[in-house]
């Protein structure tokens, strides 16, 4: 499948790839003023880029994508929906380490004959790249059409909406997506590409296409089916999906507004509709930032679908220019999710806490520390007023007598008396009254 420059795009510059470097200038100095222009701001963008800001997201990506699954994976966060967004930042992950790889034909020394492993698993890691990114794209609109049936249809969440039939989802995507790429390795081919003449002359490593590549009719159904079934549905999916569930958010938050008003009202069922909004407040986010960095790329995508683009021509050095801004785009979407999830999921920044910073979850503060002394106080007082206010025999009367005053006397028989209170729930680890505790649920 096409794609931008500094993606799967092939740089057909035969340079190192930087500027200010003798080939970039000999190769330069037959080109028009206004090319040379444009081919100085393109080696710019790549600098700053590929060199610079893609190891920069990769890192922050790849780290993120991690925390995400390995977040998302505690039993106690097991969902139908989780297993989607745990798929989706593997998916995201795969992107952004093959992206990064990709990148590394604009570093210097790249396109030296010692480098032809890396030219020959470039082929392959462009299909891994388009394959990641439709997998991506199908996987948000999956979760999507279900947080939809569940909003709008709560009957049929548990026959649509279930763990196992999202698995099988996710596996059918992934298996669907990886198979209907796989013919994009085979539409390049390793060259060596002699540069310079005479006792000078020597060769440099390129993609060049393969006659599969170059084949017109591949290229018109390959290429259109790719933009409608990677590109066009997807998108118009989520447009319409992400619009019917910002219209139900809507409509719950003004019937929510109601219910508030009554005198009485269900808490719990209040409780649990609040939960649902902000999971769905979530999704939407995610569809949200998706739409914004992937329709660039897609319009990119459908113009050189519409357009045959002359290699070196001021088109094609427009285009490649904003390949590089687009391409980060789609790469900052694979690294972003993370930050959604935890800025509007108050469950998963606990969970996260829990498992990543468990010395300060668990560390207390000392005003917690002293409150929690003063009740295991009060409750060891009580737990013995009331074994010798119901169990006077425990004592011989002689001690009774002696140690007891009338009106500890007349206290103690008050009390006795009085039903017992159950046991205060706010107990110290270690004391009597946690052992039938109930545990709490992390």
């Amino acid at each position: 499948m096409a794609a931008n420059e500094s993606g799967p795009w092939v740089d057909d510059f035969e340079g190192s790839g930087f500027l200010n470097t003798t080939e970039a200038t000999h190769a330069m100095s037959d080109l028009e003023p206004e090319i040379e222009q444009m081919k100085v701001q393109l080696e710019e963008m790549r600098f700053v880029v590929q060199i610079v800001l893609v190891p920069f997201i990769t890192v922050i990506g790849v780290c993120g994508n991690i925390i995400t699954i390995a977040v998302l994976t505690r039993k106690s966060m097991r969902s139908s929906t989780n297993f989607y967004l745990t798929a989706l930042a593997l998916s995201d992950m795969l992107y952004l380490l093959l992206f990064f790889s990709l990148s590394l034909q604009h570093h210097p020394g790249m396109r030296e004959p010692h480098t032809w492993v890396y030219w020959h698993f470039s082929r392959f890691a462009m299909w891994f790249v388009d394959a990641s990114s439709a997998t991506s794209t199908w996987l948000t609109v999956t979760f999507t059409v279900e947080r939809y049936i569940a909003v709008c249809y709560p009957i049929k969440k548990n026959v649509f909406c279930t763990p196992s039939r999202a698995k099988k989802v996710i596996i059918a995507v992934f298996v669907l997506c990886y198979s209907l790429t796989a013919s994009t390795p085979h539409e390049w081919h390793v060259a060596e590409v002699p540069v310079g003449s005479g006792n000078d002359s020597s060769y440099r490593m390129a993609l060049r296409p393969s006659d599969l590549g170059m084949n017109g009719v591949y290229q018109q159904v390959f290429y259109w089916f790719s933009a409608v079934t990677f590109i066009l549905l997807p998108l118009l999916l989520l447009s319409i999906f992400n619009s019917f569930l910002i219209n139900t958010v809507n409509k719950s938050t003004a019937e929510r507004s109601k219910l508030s008003e009554r005198p009485r009202h269900d808490k719990s069922v209040n409780r649990a509709q609040s939960q649902e909004k902000k999971i769905t407040l979530m999704l939407i986010a995610v569809v949200v930032l998706a739409l914004v960095c992937q329709t660039p790329a897609a319009i990119a995508l459908l113009y050189t679908s519409f357009h045959t683009i002359t290699p070196k021509s001021k088109d094609d050095y427009v285009m490649r220019f904003l390949g590089n801004l687009f391409n980060l785009l789609t790469a900052c979407n694979a690294a972003l999710n993370f930050v959604l999830y935890c800025a509007l999921s108050d469950k998963f920044r606990k969970i996260f806490m829990a498992t990543f910073c468990k010395r300060c979850a668990q560390k207390p503060s000392p005003q917690h520390s002293a409150i929690s002394a003063s009740y295991a106080t009060s409750d060891s007082h009580s737990n013995r007023m009331r074994r010798a206010s119901s169990s006077p025999y425990r004592t011989s009367p002689n001690t009774r007598s002696n140690n007891s005053s009338p009106a500890h006397s007349s206290l103690a028989g008050s009390v006795a008396n009085q039903p017992l209170l159950p046991a205060p729930s706010n107990h110290t680890p270690g004391t009597n009254g946690d052992q039938n505790a109930p545990l709490l649920q992390k």
